[in-house]
C-alpha cells in the first residue's frame, strides 16, 4: 500500500476507535435493564437486553458448555383446571372447570398461576396468558387450536410460561394470514404478537406428545426472551422463521421438523442443542445465531438454505450434521454479517498467512475482530462461559440461595478456574471459529462449503465437503488456521479457491485434475496397505483427502474412471475392491499435505461473508 493510502486506512482506523470509545462510555453508564433469565446472566452481572431484531443492542450471553434442560413434571395432585375445547366453533362453546379462567369473545384469558389442561378443538379463538408475575403451565392434551385473527396461543404475561404436550397425544395450532392488532393485548407498532405460539416471557415446552404449528403471519414459535425446547416432537411450518428464541435458544433431546421461509430455527443470542434430531428446510439459514452455535450429540439434516448454520463461533461434539446450501453450508462469521455488508478493503493474505480482514472490518491481527467492536451500533460481550438449567419448581433445594422465584433460576458463579473445551482445543475462546469434535458432518454446498472468518479445529469424526462447481468459492475458506489434529477430512470442489489445512502434521494428498470429474465418478486412493473410495456428486476438479490409515513414507496411487463393489454407506469408503479406472498421479505422502498437480491449495486465504471488491 502506497503512503497516501497508508494515511487514509490510519484517518479511519483512529476514526472508528473513537467511536467505539463513545459506545463504550454511553453503554457503561447504563442501567441494568431486565431482569434474570432462566438461562442466567452473564458473568458481569449484566442481564442480556432482547436483541438485534427490533433494533436495540445485544449483549452476548457467554457460553461455556451445553446447557441441559430439565421438562416440566405434572402434577397430577395438583389443583387444575380443565379448558375442554370439544368441536367448539367459538370460545362461548368451551367448557371450563376450576378457576381463573374467563372468556372475553373469542379469547380464553387464563389469569393466574397453576396449571391448565386443554383438550378438544376450537376451530375460532385464541389462549391467552395474562398472570402478571406467576408460572403458568398448560398442557396441550389431545388439543387443536385455530385463530383467524392473532396467535393461536399468545403468552402476554407471567413469570415463566410453561407448555406441555401430553404423553401419546397430537396437538396442532394454527395462527391468521392477518393480524388484528385492536385489542388490550397487541401493539401493532411493535408487531406484538407475531407468531403462531408468541411468549414474552421465557417459555419452555417440553413433553412427550406433539405439537404441529401453521405459521401463517410471521413466525412459527417465538419466545420474545429465551426459549427452551426439552424432549417435544414439534412440527412447524411458518411463513417467516420457523422457531426464533430472542436472547437464547436451548434444544435438549427435542425432535424437530421445521419448513421456512425465512431462517429454520434463530436466535440474536446463542443457539444449544443438546442431543435430539433436527431436520430443517429454510429460505434463508438453517441454523443462525448471533452469538454461539453449539452442538452436542445433535443430529442435524439441513434439507434446504441458502446458508445452512452460520454463528459467531460454530461447534459440534459427538454430532452428526448433514447440510444442502444454495450458498455458504457453515458460516462462521463475525457476530453479524450486517457490518460488512458495505464492501471496503477485501481479504487478502494466502501461502500460510494471517489471513486478511473483511470489508467493513478492522484489522485485528487474525482476520476478525475482537472483544469491542460494534454490531448494529453496540458493544459485544464475547462467549466466553455461562451455567444455568431449567429444575421443577418444586425442587428448592437445589435453587440459588439468593432465592429463585417459582422455578425461575438464578444464575450460578461460574468456576473461572475451569478451562473451558474452547480453550482446551487451543482455539481462542474471543475469536470467530469452527470447531468439530468426533462428527460426522457432510456437505453439499453451492457457495464455500466451510467458510470461517476465523480458525478452524478439527479433531475426531469424518467431514465431507462437495464444494461448488465454479471457481468463485472452494470448499473451505478460511481466515487464520485450519489445525486438522485428527479424524477423516475430505473436500472435493474447483481448484481456483480451493484450500488445505494450513495447520496439519497429518498426511494427506491434494490433487489438481487436468479436466473435471462428473457425478457417479468414483475415486479410488490406495496404498499397499489400504484404500479410500468416494463417489463424486457433482463436478469438480480438485480434492483433498486425509485418513487415519496414511502414514509418511506411503506410496499411494490415484485411480478413476472405475467402480468399486461395496455401498457408500459413508462417503468415504475403506477397503473393498476397486475395479477398472486409470492412474491420474502417485505420491509419496510426508507429514503434511503432498501435491499433485496445481499450485497445491491456499492457506490462510481470504474470510467469507463480507469481502471488498479486491
Amino acid at each position: 500500500m502506497n503512503k497516501k493510502g497508508m494515511i487514509v486506512l490510519g484517518v479511519v482506523v483512529v476514526a472508528l476507535l473513537a467511536v467505539m470509545v463513545g459506545v463504550f462510555i454511553s453503554m457503561s453508564g447504563d442501567e441494568n435493564q431486565g431482569g434474570n433469565t432462566l438461562g442466567g446472566t452473564n458473568q458481569t452481572g449484566d442481564s442480556t437486553t432482547e436483541g438485534t431484531e427490533s433494533g436495540t443492542t445485544t449483549l452476548i450471553e457467554p457460553v461455556t458448555d451445553i446447557e441441559r434442560v430439565e421438562g416440566y413434571k405434572w402434577d397430577e395432585s395438583a389443583a387444575t383446571t380443565t379448558i375442554e375445547l370439544g368441536n367448539s366453533k367459538t370460545a362461548a362453546d368451551v367448557k371450563i372447570t376450576g378457576s381463573n379462567v374467563k372468556v372475553s369473545g373469542n379469547d380464553i384469558i387464563i389469569g393466574a398461576a397453576g396449571q391448565y389442561d386443554i383438550s378438544g378443538t376450537l376451530e375460532e379463538g385464541r389462549i391467552i396468558v395474562d398472570a402478571k408475575d406467576k408460572e403458568v403451565y398448560i398442557r396441550l392434551n389431545g388439543a387443536h387450536i385455530t385463530c383467524s385473527y392473532s396467535s393461536a396461543i399468545y403468552g402476554y404475561e407471567a413469570s415463566k410460561l410453561t407448555i406441555v404436550l401430553a404423553e401419546g397425544t397430537e396437538n396442532s395450532i394454527t395462527d391468521a394470514g392477518e393480524y388484528n392488532f385492536n385489542d388490550d393485548y397487541s401493539i401493532e407498532a411493535e408487531l406484538e404478537p407475531n407468531a403462531c405460539l408468541y411468549s414474552k416471557m421465557d417459555l419452555l415446552i417440553c413433553g412427550s406428545g406433539s405439537l404441529t404449528v401453521n405459521g401463517n403471519f410471521e413466525q412459527g414459535i417465538t419466545g420474545k426472551d429465551s426459549l427452551y425446547i426439552a424432549e417435544a416432537d414439534i412440527d412447524v411450518v411458518s411463513v417467516g422463521k420457523a422457531i426464533l428464541g430472542k436472547d437464547k435458544l436451548v434444544a435438549d433431546t427435542a425432535v424437530i421438523k421445521a419448513d421456512a421461509r425465512d431462517d429454520a430455527i434463530h436466535s440474536n443470542g446463542n443457539i444449544l442443542i443438546a442431543g435430539g434430531s433436527y431436520t430443517l428446510s429454510s429460505g434463508d439459514d438453517g441454523i443462525h445465531a448471533d452469538a454461539a452455535v453449539i452442538s452436542d450429540g445433535g443430529i442435524i439434516n439441513v434439507l434446504e438454505s441458502e446458508e445452512g448454520i452460520e454463528g459467531w463461533q460454530i461447534s459440534f461434539t459427538n454430532s452428526e450434521v448433514e447440510i444442502v446450501s444454495n450458498d455458504d453450508a457453515i458460516n462462521a462469521t463475525s457476530l453479524t454479517s450486517d457490518e460488512a455488508d458495505f464492501g471496503g478493503m477485501g481479504g487478502f493474505g494466502g501461502n500460510g498467512g494471517q489471513g486478511g480482514f473483511d470489508g467493513g472490518q478492522m484489522p485485528g491481527g487474525n482476520g476478525d475482530l475482537r472483544d469491542g467492536q460494534m454490531p448494529d451500533g453496540g458493544m459485544v460481550t464475547p462467549p466466553v462461559g455461562f451455567d444455568g438449567e431449567m429444575m421443577h419448581p418444586d425442587d428448592e433445594d437445589r435453587f440459588n440461595p439468593n432465592g429463585a422465584v417459582g422455578g425461575m433460576v438464578q444464575p450460578r458463579d461460574v468456576d473461572q478456574t475451569q478451562v473451558s473445551t474452547v480453550v482446551e482445543s487451543g482455539v481462542s475462546d474471543t475469536e470467530t471459529f469452527v470447531k468439530i469434535i468426533n462428527s460426522n458432518i457432510t456437505i453439499n454446498a453451492g457457495g464455500d462449503g466451510l467458510d470461517s472468518n476465523g480458525s478452524v479445529y478439527m479433531d475426531g469424526g469424518m467431514v465431507v465437503i462437495y464444494g461448488p462447481t465454479n471457481s468463485g468459492n472452494g470448499g473451505m475458506d478460511y481466515a487464520t488456521t485450519f489445525e486438522l489434529v485428527s479424524g477423516t477430512l475430505l473436500v472435493a470442489d474447483m481448484s481456483g479457491m480451493a484450500m488445505t489445512p494450513n495447520n496439519c502434521g497429518l498426511p494427506g494428498i491434494d490433487v489438481t485434475l487436468t479436466s473435471n470429474l462428473s457425478s457417479g465418478d468414483v475415486v479410488c486412493v490406495s496404498s499397499d496397505s489400504y484404500s479410500y473410495c468416494f463417489e463424486v456428486i457433482k463436478n469438480c476438479n480438485h480434492f483433498t483427502l486425509i485418513a487415519p490409515d496414511m502414514e509418511a513414507g506411503d506410496v499411494v496411487t490415484v485411480l478413476t474412471g472405475g467402480s468399486h463393489d461395496g455401498d457408500f454407506d459413508t462417503p468415504v469408503v475403506s477397503g473393498g475392491n476397486y475395479s477398472g479406472g486409470s492412474e491420474i498421479a502417485s505420491l509419496t505422502l510426508e507429514n503434511g499435505i503432498a501435491y499433485s498437480g496445481g499450485m497445491g491449495g491456499m492457506n490462510g486465504g481470504m474470510p467469507g461473508g463480507g469481502r471488498g471488491p479486491f
